[in-house]
């Protein structure tokens, strides 16, 4: 009669997915919000950076922008006055060129700003650093009052073991055997760890 063809070997467990936090700033550690080991959901909050540096820049910057503004509707006023004085002549048109170009000017600055705010408030999203998958956390390398710098040393590993995946070295004579069988449909495997199924 036919019988099952069983291939055993030795296989290794891996996780479905390994990612190595890192902080994207230059900051330190005020808070740790998890233990080694414990297993996290992703968004789950897992350090807290010090922010009071980036939270007054971005203060600075918005004042920048209030300010900036106002002196971009004075020099639009200031155009516009001078675009009406060069009807009568009263003013050449150089000088409502010049007004032009101050208003273009701090146009861009006002952009600047802008983008200024934009990239603080980015910086200030990474004061917070959240789990980006589900897992298990690994040993946590920087406490409490630690320095951390962009991309330097992980602060944890986290693991994804739900599902989990098994590696396993096949001998080469039995790849054409394991190949027809997969080609005519799924091949059971079963694990064995610990004496436990």
């Amino acid at each position: 009669q036919d019988v099952p063809l069983e291939i055993q070997a030795l296989g290794t467990v891996i996780p479905f997915q390994s990612v190595a936090i890192k902080s994207s700033i230059e900051s330190q550690i005020v808070a740790v919000k998890f233990q080694d080991g414990d297993e996290v959901k992703q968004g789950d909050l897992l350090f807290l950076l010090d922010d009071r540096t980036i939270r007054a820049q971005l203060e600075k910057a918005k004042a920048e922008l209030v300010r900036d503004k106002a002196t971009l509707e004075d020099l639009k006023l200031q155009y516009q006055r001078n675009q009406s004085l060069t009807e009568g002549r009263a003013i050449s048109k150089q000088v409502v060129e010049s007004s032009k170009f101050a208003v273009e000017a701090q146009a861009a600055l006002v952009n600047a700003d802008l983008a200024a705010i934009d990239n603080l408030s980015v910086q200030l999203g990474y004061t917070q650093i959240v789990a980006p998958i589900d897992g298990r956390t690994g040993t946590i390398t920087s406490t409490v009052g630690n320095n951390v710098k962009v991309n330097d040393v992980p602060l944890v590993t986290i693991n994804q073991i739900q599902p989990i995946l098994v590696q396993s070295s096949l001998p080469q004579n039995s790849f054409d055997a394991v190949r027809r069988a997969m080609q005519a449909g799924a091949v059971p495997v079963s694990i064995k760890m610990d004496n436990s199924t």
